[in-house]
């Protein structure tokens, strides 16, 4: 690939990056936020289930 070719392509990797981690601290929010509602292990495990991707 030329050098254009290849920047272009890391910028478009590296957006994808940027938009994953984002995703990531979402969820994390969303976990830790929702878990505090939870003492029993077993009715987090269920929320986290239902929560799905």
């Amino acid at each position: 690939m030329n050098p254009a070719q290849v920047a272009h392509f890391r910028k478009l990797l590296t957006d994808w990056k940027q938009a994953l981690m984002e995703e990531v601290e979402r969820t994390v929010h969303h976990m830790q936020d929702e878990a505090s509602n939870f003492p029993d292990p077993n009715d987090r495990a269920t929320q986290e289930e239902e929560a799905g991707p």
